[in-house]
């Protein structure tokens, strides 16, 4: 053989000494048909770029130039600006690629999310090219994702509430979550405020308080207060003396709710003794629910000097025309608890005295749970009841009216008063059979035991003077569970709740209407009272009518219980006359 092939030149010459014909491919570029003694050049850059033919993907190419990382980056004989589409050779053409001279090393595993041509392990910034580079966006690897405004892991271009962590979807597209959506599937609902399955756009009544949303001053709650009086000071002798016996009067929109008369353990009206310019602290409260369809609600306070003949009103209110405290509360703005005081040394009129008051606002709809605490042979007693607000709603939303109107004496107008008594009410059942329990489990296990813890713990509701307890129209007896939710009733209340409570049991009760008086200087009042029948027990009572004309039914003054004093039995009256008897259990 002649010489060999020099790789430091692109042209070489081969000597052929061996007869015949020869088939030779130089270096793959081209096929020679070579006779003996030939001596052929053979180039292999035909180019002249610096690549090789075999190396060079552009070996016909462009001329006048020399292949280097400036001008081939990817050194495959291409010229990078005049015919190399892919100057890094990853894939990728120039006019896509965001690295068109980027790393040419490409395994099998590299990724590259957004196909830009840019490595994303290594190169890439912005691995998804939304935008966001990848050390901000939290989600580097979805183009459609980068932030999670509320934390809650849903991004915000699929989270219908990005800027709150509770919600993220809205299947019916209302405006309203799924997860605070009661109605999830329908766009036309999303709330049902009372609970009670009916959606509130189509609900008549939202909170359920009984007053159609038409006339109810605010769909959403049911507004009611807790009237504290808190303390008074009278500034100035009444009738020349430094105790004034005082009593308060409290009116609601001009409907009587309490005059606070002391009453004895036998129920003889007295005053509180209150020393001029000492400061004497109250403990009355009064939980009212307030009218629906009325915005505003006026709060009486009257205080007077209790005389033998005619009770002098004393004048706590600034007002030189008014003496009695008057207060205009707002039952749709007012949220938060209120401090009163109310003096009436600045109007200069005399028989001063100055009355704090103070008002707390609630929802009566958002009470459940009640705490009762009463006295019973020396010891105090605590029941925490649930009770049942829309129960509550359903008896507020009843008639409530007494008709005098065609009444000729109480036998007429008593069976209107024993329809509030409801011994078949499943709460009213519920109740009793808790007190029995705890009575039992106190050491309580007679009937007669049983029946007065009952009276007790009714005895200990406080009991709220009705001055229209004569039977005038504002007269509007309670059904026990009003008792119960308002912490407060008069005789009548009283009377029905107890008889309730023990018919429940099994006992058999009535209810009795008459004329009663304290004292023998006393004014007849009209009164209610219950009775209970209790063999082999002592004490004043009646016989019962028709059927039960031979069965005896004993007193029980159910307004009030005073632990040591009352009893099944005790007729605390001086006097009572048209005693009028009612059978509830008939």
């Amino acid at each position: 053989m002649g010489e060999g092939l020099d790789s430091n030149y692109d042209k070489v010459t081969i000597a052929i000494g061996i007869s015949g014909l020869l088939l030779f491919s130089a270096l793959g570029v081209g096929l020679y048909v070579l006779t003996m003694d030939d001596t052929v050049e053979i180039d292999t850059d035909w180019d002249d770029d610096g690549v090789l033919n075999i190396e060079d993907s552009c070996s016909e190419g462009e001329t006048g130039w020399t292949s280097s990382i400036a001008t081939d980056y990817d050194g495959d004989g291409c010229n990078d600006q005049l015919e190399d589409p892919d100057d890094d050779n990853d894939g990728m053409p120039d006019n896509l690629d965001n690295c068109p001279k980027g790393f040419m090393e490409w395994s099998i595993l590299t990724i590259d999310i957004d196909q830009d041509g840019c490595r994303d392990i290594d190169e890439d910034v912005d691995d998804d090219n939304d935008g966001v580079n990848d050390d901000e966006d939290l989600y580097p690897l979805d183009p459609l994702e980068w932030a999670d405004s509320d934390s809650d892991s849903y991004p915000d271009n699929s989270d219908a509430f990005p800027n709150d962590a509770t919600e993220w979807s809205d299947y019916d597209d209302d405006g309203t979550g799924d997860n605070s959506d009661v109605f999830p599937y329908d766009g036309t609902e999303w709330a049902d405020h009372d609970g009670d399955g009916t959606a509130d756009n189509a609900d008549l009544d939202d909170d359920n308080d009984g007053t159609p949303d038409t006339i109810d001053v605010d769909d959403f709650r049911d507004a009611a207060i807790v009237l504290s009086i808190d303390s008074i000071i009278i500034f100035q002798d009444m009738d020349f003396e430094d105790i004034t016996e005082m009593y308060l009067c409290i009116y609601l929109n001009g409907e009587s709710i309490d005059c606070t008369y002391y009453q004895s353990a036998f129920f003889v009206n007295s005053y509180y003794d209150i020393q001029t310019n000492v400061l004497t602290e109250l403990s009355f409260d009064y939980t009212l629910d307030l009218d629906e369809t009325q915005r505003y609600h006026s709060i009486t306070v009257e205080a007077y000097d209790d005389d033998a003949l005619f009770d002098d009103e004393i004048d706590i209110n600034p007002d030189p025309d008014e003496d009695a405290l008057e207060y205009i509360f707002d039952s749709v703005t007012m949220f938060d608890n209120l401090s009163i005081y109310s003096d009436g040394r600045e109007d200069s009129n005399g028989d001063d005295g100055a009355l704090n008051i103070s008002i707390q606002p609630f929802d009566m709809a958002s009470q459940s749970i009640f705490d009762f605490y009463w006295n019973f042979d020396s010891n105090r007693y605590h029941l925490e009841k649930v009770l049942n607000y829309t129960t509550y709603s359903y008896y507020r939303s009843l008639d409530h009216s007494i008709d005098w109107s065609n009444a000729e004496n109480y036998d007429d107008i008593i069976p209107q008063y024993a329809r509030f008594a409801t011994p078949d009410a499943p709460y009213v059942q519920e109740l009793a059979l808790e007190l029995k329990n705890l009575s039992i489990q106190n050491g309580y296990t007679t009937n007669m035991e049983i029946a007065e813890f009952i009276y007790s713990f009714v005895g200990a509701i406080p009991y709220q003077y009705d001055l229209d307890s004569d039977g005038n129209t504002t007269e509007k007896p309670k059904y026990p569970i009003e008792m119960l939710f308002e912490n407060g009733g008069d005789c009548e209340d009283a009377s029905t709740l107890y008889i309730s409570l023990v018919e429940s049991l099994g006992y058999d009760a009535a209810l009795m209407l008459g004329q009663v008086k304290s004292s023998e200087d006393d004014e007849w009042g009209g009164h209610a009272w219950a009775v209970i029948n209790m063999p082999a027990v002592s004490g004043e009572g009646y016989y019962g009518e028709g059927e039960k004309s031979s069965v005896f039914f004993y007193f029980v003054e159910t307004t009030g219980y005073y632990d040591g004093s009352s009893s099944i039995g005790q007729n605390p009256w001086y006097m009572i006359d048209y005693a009028t008897f009612y059978d509830v259990g008939e």
